[in-house]
């Protein structure tokens, strides 16, 4: 199998999900339209459309692993051609997302409908520019998101059942240990953040240098990574 293959392979699995995707969206937007028509429209707000997407890829990133893997060594593939093959199908899917997310948002806006939109909240006057700025933030949103939920399962996948307990708890932990220090530092962790939704530009560098380093781990993990069913 070449890396073309391998490429189309993984874009197939995707169509499926992504379309289901959106069809929630849809729905949940067609919803809001009609309950707008029977209530006062500023009293009904809706979000949920750039960050749900983060969230999607990232549930999507963290189950195209083992069954993947296997079948490409069936069909006799290294794992670098595998590797490469998902590499490149999470950067169309991210691209390709953001793409019609950043229509959505278009069109949302001119509707002017009761929607809640972190793009156009950007501090850029220039409209056009504003959404490119935004659109390369989701770009490089999206791509970490499918960089580091890969982590996991190849994670996982190396390792046996206690070591995988042991990963299990120490990821819980990690999570109680974050949230902690969040609360701790809460103030500069939101100027943090503060400063990278007012500067779109600063922070697509950030999401992109940060998912190449994920992306780095990952291909670490998987270029000598056994074959096991289990």
């Amino acid at each position: 199998m070449s890396t073309k293959t391998s490429f189309l392979f993984y874009l197939n699995s995707y169509k499926v999900s992504v379309s289901i995707f959106y069809f929630v969206f849809l729905a949940l937007f067609a919803v809001t339209g009609i309950v707008t028509l029977v209530v006062e429209p500023s009293s009904v707000n809706f979000s949920g459309l750039e960050g749900g997407a983060a969230v999607f890829l990232l549930i999507a990133a963290m189950n195209s692993f083992k069954n993947y893997f296997l079948f490409h060594l069936q069909c006799g593939s290294s794992r670098k051609t595998m590797f490469k093959g998902w590499l490149s199908c999470a950067a169309v899917v991210s691209f390709g997302m953001m793409v019609v997310n950043v229509a959505l948002i278009s069109l949302l806006a001119a509707l002017r409908r009761p929607f809640y939109l972190d793009m156009l909240s950007i501090p850029i006057e220039n409209i056009f520019l504003r959404m490119f700025a935004g659109g390369i933030n989701l770009f490089a949103i999206y791509l970490l998101a499918m960089m580091f939920g890969y982590l996991f399962p190849v994670s996982f996948y190396r390792l046996n059942h206690i070591g995988k307990w042991i990963l299990g708890v120490s990821i819980g932990g990690i999570s109680i240990l974050i949230s902690y220090m969040s609360a701790v530092f809460e103030e500069p962790i939101m100027r943090f953040f503060l400063f990278l939704s007012n500067h779109p530009f600063y922070a697509s560098a950030i999401y992109l240098l940060t998912a190449a380093v994920f992306a780095l781990a990952d291909w670490l993990l998987v270029r000598n990574i056994p074959a096991k069913v289990d």
